[in-house]
């Protein structure tokens, strides 16, 4: 992902653009089954525990218009 918000938050918090998209998911209420082989990969989806986003940045996170890979339809969250 090369969006310039998401690079800013992942360094803001230092964190990876994954963590931070998986965080952004999880606190909207997003139930999320990340997919990794690597021990590596599968850790560093489980550190995001020590950081949330303020509403703002969820807002902003929310207003691109980026096709992340899902398995729900975003028209049925209205």
């Amino acid at each position: 992902m090369k969006s310039e918000v998401v690079l800013k938050l992942a360094e803001k918090y230092g964190k990876t653009v994954n963590q931070v998209v998986l965080r952004w998911a999880l606190d909207r209420g997003i139930s999320v089954i990340p997919k990794s082989s690597q021990p590596h990969h599968v850790e560093s989806n489980f550190a995001i525990g020590d950081f949330k986003l303020l509403e703002d940045e969820i807002e902003t996170l929310n207003a691109l218009n980026i096709m992340f890979k899902t398995d729900w339809d975003p028209k049925d969250e209205a």
